[in-house]
C-alpha cells in the first residue's frame, strides 16, 4: 500500500505543477481580451489574430485543468444515492463509474486526441482564417490533457482503494 500511497502523491503532485503552470495562461489571456477590446470598441480596429488566440489559450486552459478540478473533487456530481451510503459504499460506486466511465472516456480521448495531434503535425496543419496560425500546437494540448486526466482518475482510483483496504484517506 505505500507504493499505492507514494503513486498518488507522485500523479497528484504532477497534476498541480501542471496547473500552477497553466493558470499563468489566463494572464495573456486577459490582456488579450481587454487589448482587443479596447481596440475594437474604442478606436474601431479589431484585429484578426485575437478571436483565434484567445480561443486557443482559453481550450489550453480549460483542457489542462480539468486534472486539477478532479483532483479537488469539483466536478459536478450527482450525488443523490451517495447521500445515503456509507463510506465504504460510495469508495466501491466510486470506483466502479471511475473505471466504467471517466477512465474509458479519457482513454478514449487519449487514443483519439493523439491521432487527431499526430495527422495535424504531419500536415502541418494551418486554420482557416487569414491570420492562418498553426494548428498542431494547440492540437496536441488534447492528448496532454487526457494523458493527465486519465492520470488523476487511476490517482482517484487507488485513493479509493486504499480507502477501502486500510481506512485511511490519503
Amino acid at each position: 500500500m505505500n507504493l499505492l500511497k507514494k503513486l498518488v502523491k507522485i500523479i497528484d503532485s504532477i497534476t498541480i505543477v501542471v496547473f500552477k503552470i497553466c493558470k499563468w495562461i489566463l494572464l495573456p489571456l486577459v490582456i488579450i481580451v481587454v487589448y482587443e477590446v479596447i481596440s475594437r470598441y474604442f478606436f474601431n480596429s479589431p484585429h484578426i489574430w485575437a478571436l483565434e488566440t484567445t480561443t486557443f489559450l482559453g481550450g489550453a486552459f480549460f483542457m489542462l485543468s480539468i486534472p486539477y478540478v478532479t483532483f479537488k473533487g469539483k466536478h459536478v456530481n450527482i450525488d443523490i444515492l451517495q447521500n445515503y451510503m456509507s463510506p465504504k459504499a460510495k469508495a466501491i460506486v466510486d470506483i466502479i463509474t471511475y473505471v466504467l466511465f471517466y477512465c474509458v472516456f479519457s482513454w478514449i480521448l487519449l487514443v483519439y486526441g493523439t491521432r487527431f495531434a499526430a495527422n495535424s503535425w504531419v500536415t502541418l496543419e494551418r486554420s482557416w482564417s487569414s491570420w492562418a496560425p498553426p494548428l498542431y500546437y494547440i492540437k496536441t494540448v488534447v492528448p496532454v490533457a487526457a494523458f493527465l486526466f486519465l492520470l488523476q482518475g487511476i490517482a482517484i482510483i487507488l485513493r479509493k482503494i486504499i480507502f477501502l483496504v486500510e481506512e485511511e484517506e490519503v
